[in-house]
């Protein structure tokens, strides 16, 4: 499996959250294909309930190095559900 680039730099996202609510925050018009859809992406899904949280990356990578006990199945059953409400139904679409 190929690495994950982030969508924005630690400058981007400064930018774009500096931005007033309701405004979203400028591409470069040069930015082209998937890393625009990318960057879109990750904005659209900032601050949303159905978006992440660095929260559920830090408990993930708790998870993959074991460091997580049976305590977290609330979080668990909410970043299943986060995912799933991102993604189009498994059948019928």
């Amino acid at each position: 499996m190929s690495e994950i680039q982030p969508a924005m730099t630690a400058e981007q996202w400064a930018m774009a959250l500096a931005c007033p609510p309701g405004v979203i925050y400028g591409f470069n018009q040069r930015d082209e294909g998937v890393m625009l859809t990318h960057r879109m992406a990750a904005m659209c899904l900032y601050g949303q309930p159905f978006g992440f949280t660095q929260e559920d990356v830090e408990l993930l990578r708790d998870w993959r190095n074991g460091a997580i006990g049976p305590g977290h199945a609330e979080w668990n059953r909410s970043l299943i559900d986060r995912i799933a409400a991102l993604l189009p139904p498994e059948k019928g679409y």
